[in-house]
Formats: C-alpha cells, structure tokens, sequence
C-alpha cells in the first residue's frame, strides 16, 4: 500500500508540474500562481518518506485538488483566448456592420 501511494503521489506531481507549466506559459500574472501550486505539492513530496499511510493518502488527494484547479485555470484561460479570437475574427463581417447603429 505504502508504495503505491508513493508512486501514485510521484506521478500526480509530475503531472501536476506539466499543468503548471503550461500554466506559467500563459501570462506573467499566472506564473506566480503556478510557481505557489508547484511549492505546496513538492513541500510534502520531500518528507514523503517519513509520513503515515493516512497522511500519503491525504497527500493524493491534495494532489488531485490542487491539479483539478490548475487544469481548470487553464480551461478557463483557453476559453478566454478562443472567445478573444472569435470576436476578432467577426470584427468586419456584415453581422457586426448590421448590428453598429
């Protein structure tokens, strides 16, 4: 069970260190978010080897949340960029001119 939960806890960080990175990507402002998420998931992965069963599996689930929040930082940046796109794509089109008084 112990290794498990320590293979488990090194994949979610790895996975979470390649959301954090395309986060950081996107803009200066969200580098400093990423950078946070990246130091609270890799404080706890260093003394992995010296916590309880019970806190290696609260440490997983830490680890989900904390990477169904960047994964939902970066939907939410990626529909802002798609609808900044749309609305310059349509900026000449005649449904924009019928519209404008």
């Amino acid at each position: 069970m112990r290794d498990f939960l320590l293979r488990s806890n090194k994949f979610l960080t790895t996975v979470l260190s390649l959301v954090v990175s395309l986060v950081a990507r996107l803009s200066y402002r969200s580098t400093a978010l990423a950078i946070l998420l990246f130091l609270i998931m890799m404080y706890p992965l260093m003394l992995s080897e010296y916590m309880s069963d019970l806190q290696l599996l609260a440490m997983m689930f830490q680890s989900i949340g904390l990477l169904a929040l960047g994964a939902g930082i970066l939907l939410i940046a990626l529909l802002i960029a798609g609808l900044t796109w749309l609305g310059g794509k349509f900026k000449g089109s005649r449904w924009r001119r019928l519209r404008a008084p």
